[in-house]
């Protein structure tokens, strides 16, 4: 799996306690491995502890139709013409692109970019989508975000 380049996070969960099976099992790619049994805490420290790692094999740049997401420098870039972004901004349109036409809940979006415990008000992802909608629109791309009651949003691309 690791040999053809694939990066899917691999968590080992296994009764198999010895050394040697813990050290092949990561050495042939695992990210973590836990043995049985185990706590529910010790699982979801394990899940965290992964899914910030992920965060080291993402892109820098993202593509969707003629719209191009350079995440070190927080860009959009549509044939020549950029606009920076601001954190959170940079956050939803990352979340977008990576899901490509696929639908991401209002929920999901509110979860990931402002966090669980957040006192953000219900409309937060309903403003910072018209800012993005301003911003796609400045740089003329044929991108534009759909959104669709009780379902979320996502990106479409108008056609030629």
């Amino acid at each position: 799996m690791r040999k053809e380049g694939i990066q899917t996070p691999v968590l080992m969960l296994t009764a198999r306690s010895e050394l040697e099976n813990k050290v092949k099992g990561l050495d042939l790619g695992a990210d973590y491995y836990l043995t049985k049994p185990f706590e529910a805490a010790e699982f979801l420290a394990c899940l965290r502890a992964i899914l910030r790692r992920r965060g080291e094999i993402q892109p820098d740049e993202l593509t969707f139709a003629d719209l191009t997401l350079n995440i070190s420098s927080a860009e959009l870039i549509c044939e020549g013409r950029s606009v920076r972004l601001r954190a959170k901004e940079l956050e939803l349109i990352r979340i977008l692109m990576e899901n490509g036409d696929k639908y991401v809940p209002k929920e999901t979006l509110q979860l990931k970019v402002w966090g669980f415990d957040s006192e953000a008000e219900g409309n937060v992802v309903e403003v910072y989508m018209s800012f993005l909608r301003r911003k796609l629109s400045h740089i003329k791309t044929k991108v534009r975000i759909a959104s669709s009651r009780m379902i979320g949003y996502r990106l479409e691309a108008e056609n030629d």
